[in-house]
């Protein structure tokens, strides 16, 4: 099975619903939800679904950081490319997010072009 679904995890469900409105006007598939723990269980059972993860950095379970490492941490999992998509925008913020092991890091808002 081909990864078809991009993954979409923000706790706020407008930007959620925002981003994979922005990913359908350009065909791509896409699943939402508000809590890391729930995309972690999401990938465990069928890592083989998703071609990518957009990944917001606050939630108030399990922040976006935690979640980039436990993707990156599992075999199954580690070479889906994680887009942290987030409103921290420093130089720190950045960088702590690509060396969690972010594929792109992306600041609200972001652009449709940029975000396809």
């Amino acid at each position: 099975m081909k990864p078809d679904t991009v993954l979409i995890v923000d706790d706020e469900p407008a930007l959620g619903l925002f981003a994979a409105e922005l990913l359908a006007d350009a065909g791509i598939k896409s699943e939402t939800t508000e809590r890391g723990r729930d995309a972690l269980d999401r990938l465990e059972r069928n890592p083989a679904r998703y071609q990518a993860v957009l990944l917001d950095r606050r939630m108030p379970d399990i922040d976006g950081l935690s979640v980039l490492r436990q993707i990156k941490s599992a075999r199954e999992t580690r070479d889906i490319p994680v887009v942290l998509l987030t409103g921290l925008s420093s130089e720190a913020d950045i960088v702590a997010g690509i060396d969690a092991g972010a594929y792109y890091y992306a600041t609200k808002p972001c652009p449709q072009p940029m975000l396809v």
